[in-house]
């Protein structure tokens, strides 16, 4: 928060701004109050540090400086003013900021290299850093901000290099941002930084390869011209040429086989570019666009990650171009992409081939990835390939291209019916057709919830809501099926392991219970007398009801219900049929357990 509300916004844009507030509130002021303020230094509000550090004033002679010329209004001066001092705001606080973050990393450098970084202090504190680079800086703040990352990469390399492969990516992302910058400072001092993460990479590895970094580096590359708007060819160009300059000129480093790694490293760097560059002539092309796209992808056949950034960036062009349908088809190949790794890890056995259905294309060309070294940082689950699985929908949705739907929902239900852990829209969700829109999935749970909590005729409940009785009987039906076959068993379950443990820990705890691992009683449900067997159904409280037995824990959480048995019956016939009883009669309710405490 302290850096964005003081975030340096550039001399320029400042100084434009304070004169557009002031053109005509100024010539109201009094002329006292309408003139510039004295700029001597040590003086005022500003000081000498001011002039010489940004050379805007003439330290020796308190002027404005000699490109201003000497009839300046008093509101540029004001102006000038306002801009110098934001300036010197904003780099005192990003200091503070970088000395905070010093300390901090210097003080509990052992709880942020916890699991190898992969902990929520170490993301803030790499964000924050971060932040210096993805937001604009004034020179003097941005030597400082490029000397605390090379401080970092020095301290955390276990976090960069062995740890989660995202830190590492991102900070290259940003990195080669920086290259490709307008100011020449920046670009050395990036290039640098770059340098000196493959070097450390390189010592890290015990100089055998900086395979983390090449991989990383290519991947933002492909992201940053993914858009293919914004990359300059020239500045980059310049930046490599930087790179390999230090390479060579790094006596330490002449007799290892680095200075290759990092030449081959450009070299295909400069590849990707002289691609980049047939892009831009035929940017306003979309056809040719794409097929330089699809050309460059297939050339990343064997990497799985290069080969998906360039897939996604696909799918951004076809969404700019309205084009859903091909956008669907570049998430499906990513999905089968996903697909065929976690068959070579032993995850998902059917691999690509489970994809032929949809388009046969698929198939051929995401069979062909290989295991090389840069696997290790890829890290696919079957929960990613479910996540484009279902953007694939999506936007097949939008295309109307309904019929690719089934064949989608045969690969993600099994998923989502294995691992017990779905939402349960997708399957009381309606598909939307050119004939009628169905009802949303809220405003069906909402039905749901209102008939059980009120009990009101189907004719009534659908005027509430605006349907047919016969659809609001439906839509109830649908959902209560819904939840009593996939919500019921992931929430209704008895405690095993460590969380009967803790159960047993809070009846002792909470209600001085000890050695009790829950709670069982029940209660009559009244009902409507049926037309017959009515007299079975007649309890002792003198009213028709059905029996509801229940198993809660120490929290009045429902472990286990058993609902149905006729009012009349007692409670001891009814825990007889209660499957806790069951399991406990048989020895499988407590196993291994002989003194609980």
């Amino acid at each position: 928060t302290c850096l964005h509300h003081f975030k340096y916004q550039g001399r320029k844009k400042i100084h434009d701004l304070s004169i557009i507030g002031d053109s005509r509130k100024a010539l109201t002021m009094p002329a006292s109050r309408r003139s510039m303020p004295t700029l001597i230094p040590g003086s005022g509000s500003m000081n000498s540090r001011t002039y010489s550090q940004y050379s805007d004033l003439n330290s020796e002679s308190g002027t404005l400086p000699s490109h201003v010329p000497s009839q300046t209004s008093s509101s540029e001066a004001d102006a000038l003013v306002k801009a110098l001092q934001e300036a010197n705001m904003s780099t005192e606080v990003g200091l503070a900021v970088l000395d905070i973050l010093s300390l901090y990393c210097n003080f509990f450098k052992k709880n942020l290299e916890y699991k190898d970084g992969d902990n929520s202090l170490m993301q803030r504190v790499f964000e924050l850093h971060l932040y210096f680079l993805q937001h604009s800086q004034s020179e003097t703040l941005q030597k400082h901000v490029f000397a605390a990352l090379r401080q970092f990469i020095r301290k955390f390399e276990n976090v960069l290099y062995r740890g989660n492969a995202k830190l590492c990516g991102d900070l290259c992302y940003e990195i080669l941002r920086s290259c490709n910058s307008k100011l020449y400072s920046t670009r050395k001092e990036a290039c640098a930084l770059l340098y000196l993460l493959m070097r450390q990479n390189f010592e890290h590895t015990k100089k055998k390869s900086v395979i983390r970094v090449h991989l990383q580096v290519i991947i933002s590359v492909n992201k940053l011209i993914g858009n293919v708007v914004g990359l300059s060819n020239s500045h980059l160009q310049e930046s490599l040429a930087m790179i390999n300059s230090y390479a060579s000129s790094d006596r330490q480093m002449q007799k290892s086989g680095f200075p290759a790694e990092v030449k081959d490293l450009t070299k295909k760097i400069r590849t990707v570019l002289m691609a980049t560059a047939q892009m831009k002539e035929h940017e306003k092309d979309p056809e040719m666009l794409i097929d330089l796209q699809y050309s460059l992808a297939k050339s990343y056949d064997s990497t799985p990650e290069l080969r998906k950034t360039w897939l996604d960036s696909m799918a951004k062009i076809h969404l700019k171009h309205g084009n859903y349908s091909e956008e669907a088809h570049c998430f499906i190949h990513i999905a089968a992409l996903i697909a065929e790794y976690l068959k070579r890890r032993g995850c998902f056995p059917q691999g690509c081939a489970a994809f032929k259905l949809i388009s046969p294309n698929v198939e051929k060309e995401e069979s062909g990835i290989k295991d090389d070294s840069g696997m290790q940082d890829v890290q696919y689950t079957e929960e990613t390939m479910v996540e484009y699985l279902e953007k694939a929908s999506r936007s097949l949705e939008v295309a109307e291209r309904y019929e690719m739907l089934g064949e989608i929902y045969k690969l993600v239900i099994p998923i989502y019916e294995f691992n017990r852990d779905y939402e349960l829209s997708v399957f009381i969700e309606r598909m939307t057709t050119k004939f009628r829109s169905p009802h949303p999935v809220g405003k069906r749970v909402v039905v749901t919830l209102w008939r059980l909590a009120t009990n009101i005729e189907f004719r009534t409940l659908g005027h509430l809501f605006g349907m047919g009785r016969s659809t609001a009987c439906m839509i109830f039906h649908d959902v209560v099926d819904a939840i009593n076959s996939i919500l019921l068993p992931k929430f209704l379950k008895f405690s095993t392991g460590q969380a009967l443990r803790n159960t047993i820990d809070g009846f002792r705890t909470r209600w001085g219970f000890p050695q009790c691992c829950g709670a069982i009683d029940g209660t009559h449900i009244q009902i409507i007398a049926p037309k017959e067997h009515h007299a079975d159904y007649y309890n002792r409280k003198c009213h028709h009801s059905v029996l509801l037995q229940a198993v809660v824990d120490y929290n009045y959480r429902f472990s286990n219900i058993n609902v149905g048995h006729a009012g009349k019956q007692h409670d001891a016939h009814v825990l007889r049929e209660l499957s806790v009883f069951l399991k406990a009669s048989a020895g499988e309710l407590l196993p291994n357990w002989t003194i609980i405490c």
